[in-house]
C-alpha cells in the first residue's frame, strides 16, 4: 500500500491522521472561529474565562482570521508533491 510517498498501512495512516487531518482540522477551526462564529464573539468567550484585553482579542482575531490560515495552507500545500515544487519555485521550500 502506497499513498503520497508513504508505504505500508501504518505509515499511510500516520500521514492521513497525523499530518493531513490535524492541519485541515486546524484550518477549519480558524475559519469557523474567525469568520463563521466571528472573532468578536469568540473573543467575548475568551474574556469570560480569562484575563485577555480588548487589544489581545483584536490581535488574536488578526491571527485566527489571516495569519494562521495562510500558514496552515502552506503546511497543507507542502504535504503534496506538486505543492513542494510550487513552494520551491517561489522560494519558500
Amino acid at each position: 500500500m502506497s499513498f503520497m510517498g508513504a508505504t505500508g498501512f501504518l505509515n499511510v495512516m500516520d500521514l492521513i491522521w497525523g499530518n493531513l487531518s490535524l492541519a485541515a482540522g486546524a484550518m477549519l477551526l480558524c475559519i469557523f472561529a474567525g469568520w463563521v462564529w466571528g472573532y468578536r464573539k469568540a473573543g467575548d468567550e475568551l474574556q469570560e474565562g480569562g484575563k485577555i484585553s480588548d487589544t489581545g482579542v483584536k490581535i488574536w482575531g488578526l491571527f485566527v482570521r489571516f495569519i494562521c490560515p495562510a500558514l496552515l495552507f502552506l503546511v497543507l500545500l507542502s504535504l503534496f508533491p506538486i505543492g513542494v515544487r510550487l513552494l520551491q519555485a517561489i522560494g519558500l521550500g
